[in-house]
């Protein structure tokens, strides 16, 4: 067994870029990966160690270079590294890794579990407050409050459940003219085949006509064309109320509702939605106006990715 080998392809399949600083001479050698990482094209690394600090985050530049820290890179994009060193005779050896990927996640998790907590309390505290009302003085629009809370608490759970259930995979060859069959409102023309989850898909397409529906839209058109390396790129385009196009991005975030209580629903359809488009590789985004209805966009692989 080649060792040498094997430890060059860890590195490169870990992507962990190797540094090697020379105290005495306060000279610093640089790995490729390590220009990757930093943002850098080979050679425009100054080579001291004053130099590896400059690129620090300014609240992160007295930290030791064996832990996590952030750094800069041009044009001013900050990424979080994960560092180990190892002294041996006046000769400092490092190793790093990019973990901003890991760190953003977690970022992620914690407003999701956050904003998850937030909802679910909402309809529990009033369940719990009408409940206890209800046995002091009973009056029949008590039970209404109470149902009503529950009913949100039920949207909140199965929406979260949905939402898990994305992980589970199972790619095959998809007719979208199948699955999202016939409706009143829905016009589709010939829509093609593609590679995905068939479950997952139908959620998609379902999810997709039930919010336009449920935002007024009287008629819900799906179309699609060719795209870029092999995908196709859906529309579903509707004539329902619509939303402020600066607000889109807003769209797909968990629990984020445009219009707030006024339409019934937990804020995760269109988030799973964004998770589904995701799991299969590609990415969805939305056009609206105010009153000109809502364009929403996604892009799948086609059936040749099967093969």
């Amino acid at each position: 067994m080649n060792s040498a080998h094997h430890l060059k392809l860890a590195i490169q399949i870990g992507q962990i870029g190797l540094w090697e600083w020379d105290t005495g001479r306060d000279r610093m050698e640089w790995s490729d990966l390590m220009y990757d990482i930093h943002g850098l094209r080979r050679g425009e690394f100054g080579g001291t160690m004053a130099d590896y600090r400059a690129m620090m985050h300014p609240d992160d530049a007295g930290k030791p270079l064996c832990g996590e820290f952030r750094i800069v890179r041009p044009g001013g994009e900050v990424r979080w590294i994960s560092g180990k060193t190892e002294t041996r005779e006046g000769m400092v050896n490092g190793a790093v890794v990019d973990i901003t990927a890991a760190r953003r996640a977690e970022q992620e998790l914690e407003q999701f579990i956050f904003h998850a907590s937030h909802d679910l309390l909402e309809p529990l505290r009033t369940v719990t407050s009408f409940a206890q009302l209800m046995t002091r003085e009973p009056k029949p629009e008590y039970v209404g409050f109470i149902v009503d809370g529950t009913r949100q608490m039920r949207w909140l759970v199965d929406g979260l459940l949905a939402l898990s259930r994305v992980a589970r995979f199972n790619p095959e060859r998809v007719d979208c003219s199948r699955i999202v069959g016939g409706d009143a409102v829905v016009e589709s023309g010939g829509l093609p085949e593609v590679t995905g989850d068939r479950a997952q898909l139908t959620q998609l397409f379902r999810q997709l006509i039930d919010n336009a529906v449920k935002f007024r839209a009287g008629h819900v058109r799906i179309s699609a064309q060719a795209a870029d390396g092999g995908f196709w790129r859906f529309c579903v385009q509707d004539n329902g109320i619509g939303f402020e196009s600066a607000r889109a991005r807003e769209l797909f975030v968990p629990f984020r509702r445009l219009h707030g209580r006024e339409f019934p629903g937990a804020g995760l359809g269109l988030a799973l939605c964004r998770r589904i488009v995701e799991r299969h590789g590609g990415r969805i985004w939305a056009e609206a106006a105010p009153g000109e209805g809502a364009s929403v966009y996604f892009t799948l692989p086609g059936a040749d990715a099967a093969k």
